[in-house]
């Protein structure tokens, strides 16, 4: 049976320094603490809205916003309820369930969902390949047609090797080195079960028709293996990073045509180097790197420098500190020099979307082997 009332909550205010100042929290948002009366007590307050409390489907306890008017929340309530137990049956009202609406305006409201929980580009990207690959693959017409067997039969023949094609001593035999791995299989997965996840926290799918399948996570079947540079090599790499946009000046151009001069070579070449180095030396990953600006970065003392990374572009979502060895704060401190003592809201590199197809060359100039016996660099 479901009930309604309305919510008790405490009020707050921001906090503030001894100066008066608002205090900022490492996401960006101001801090917040209780308001507090005359006892020192939290002052509370009651909602204006009354709130529907029900039993979905899945015998999952579930909370929703009403309105104003307490008949009007009584009748919402009695609807939710309604439609759990037909949920639950297996039956399915046409009229106004989310789940029977076409697949592609589904999608347009996820990726606004991915936009707003501050998602990067490159990750948006390629999720909607995959997506789409997948729903053109299994026929998903809508969210209420995903279903563990059609997908399944999807990841299963994305790891297949390709037709045969190669022939040895008069016999063919597949090419399996073409074939996806289990972690590519795992990111087509990861893919379509988020999207299913958000259908049912927005109450546009009953249940999660995608529970029985699981990831692969096969630390086995590594199609490349890495290696680590040596100190060599990464000295090397260093030198050539700087030195390729002049040495190969004529294949330098701008978006328009026009060659560059050798002054922005060279502030080119630097700055490459610049990324690699403290790519090495700090551990960050590429786009988390891409995202830093000055503000983040604190080299007022070169033997006591840090890296102050927000929580909102971190993979796991925290905030961290990282020391920066005093070599790299003395760069990057003549690198900010040399740009003109940019704002602090620019970031600090200007980093290339193609820099794995950049890093390649440079390896190249450098005569270092991207793939070896030990792996790849």
């Amino acid at each position: 049976m479901a009930r309604i009332f309305k919510q008790q909550y405490a009020k707050t205010t921001v906090a503030r320094d001894a100066d008066g100042k608002a205090i900022r929290l490492a996401n960006g948002r101001y801090k917040c603490v209780p308001c507090l009366d005359a006892a020192g007590q939290p002052i509370t307050a009651t909602a204006k809205k009354w709130t529907i409390e029900y039993t979905d489907a899945a015998g999952k306890v579930r909370r929703k916003s009403g309105y104003t008017d307490k008949l009007a929340t009584e009748q919402l309530a009695a609807k939710l309820e309604r439609k759990a137990a037909r949920r639950a049956e297996g039956v399915f009202d046409a009229t106004d369930d989310e789940s029977l609406r076409p697949i592609g305006e589904q999608l347009d409201e996820y990726w606004q969902h991915l936009e707003a929980k501050k998602a990067t580009p490159r990750h948006i990207t390629e999720t909607k390949a995959k997506l789409q690959k997948i729903i053109r693959a299994c026929g998903f017409a809508r969210l209420l047609d995903v279903q563990a067997g059609p997908l399944e039969c999807f990841l299963s023949k994305l790891m297949l090797p390709p037709p045969k094609t190669e022939k040895v001593r008069g016999q063919t035999i597949p090419d399996r080195a073409r074939g996806r791995s289990p972690r590519t299989r795992d990111t087509y997965f990861s893919a379509i079960r988020s999207l299913v996840r958000w259908a049912v926290k927005r109450d546009k799918l009953p249940r999660n028709p995608l529970e029985t399948i699981s990831e692969l996570r096969d630390e086995g079947d590594v199609r490349r293996k890495r290696r680590a540079l040596t100190d060599d090599e990464l000295r090397r790499l260093l030198k050539a990073a700087h030195a390729r946009p002049l040495d190969q000046a004529r294949f330098m151009k701008k978006r328009k045509g026009t060659p560059l001069t050798p002054e922005e070579l060279e502030e080119m070449g630097l700055q490459r180097a610049l990324i690699y180095k403290t790519l090495v030396m700090t551990g960050l990953r590429e786009d988390e790197l891409r995202q830093i600006t000055w503000a983040d970065v604190d080299l007022k003392d070169p033997n006591n420098a840090w890296l102050d990374i927000p929580a909102a572009i971190t993979k796991a979502g925290e905030a961290a500190s990282i020391p920066i060895r005093a070599d790299l704060a003395a760069e990057l401190t003549a690198w900010r020099k040399q740009r003109g003592r940019q704002a602090a809201s620019r970031p600090v590199f200007a980093i290339p979307q193609n820099l794995a197809r950049v890093l390649k060359k440079d390896l190249k100039h450098a005569g270092i082997d991207y793939r070896t016996k030990a792996g790849y660099a």
